[in-house]
């Protein structure tokens, strides 16, 4: 397996980051946290082969969030 690497350096929410990647047993990680005790941040924990996926990961679920935005609207109109 491909060692898990960090894309940054003590990163305020690297701590959490792995807490959430030993206790889901995943390969890798993506925490964002917004407005949190820390102020708003992010860590990824990933293998480098994961970590050029990302982009395109972030897009998609971007694209999912938005549609599930879209969908609620539609709802409550």
């Amino acid at each position: 397996m491909s060692q898990t690497l960090n894309t940054q350096k003590s990163s305020k929410y690297d701590d959490l980051c792995t807490y959430v990647r030993e206790k889901s047993k995943a390969r890798g990680a993506f925490v964002m946290v917004m407005d949190g005790e820390k102020g708003h941040g992010f860590a990824v924990q990933a293998s480098s082969e994961d970590l050029e996926r990302l982009p395109g990961m972030l897009r998609n679920l971007a694209a999912q969030v938005e549609s599930r935005i879209r969908t609620e609207l539609r709802t409550l109109n």
